[in-house]
């Protein structure tokens, strides 16, 4: 079983238009426990 988290990040350049950048991050519980846990 994995764990996703999204992170988008949002703002208005100087013109006002809108920039959006999204980072998807996956793990799987092992690795996440095993990183936990040293």
């Amino acid at each position: 079983m994995a764990v996703e988290w999204t992170i988008t990040i949002e703002g208005k350049n100087e013109f006002g238009d809108i920039c959006r950048k999204a980072v998807r991050i996956d793990k799987s519980w092992e690795r996440l426990l095993t990183a936990a846990l040293a």
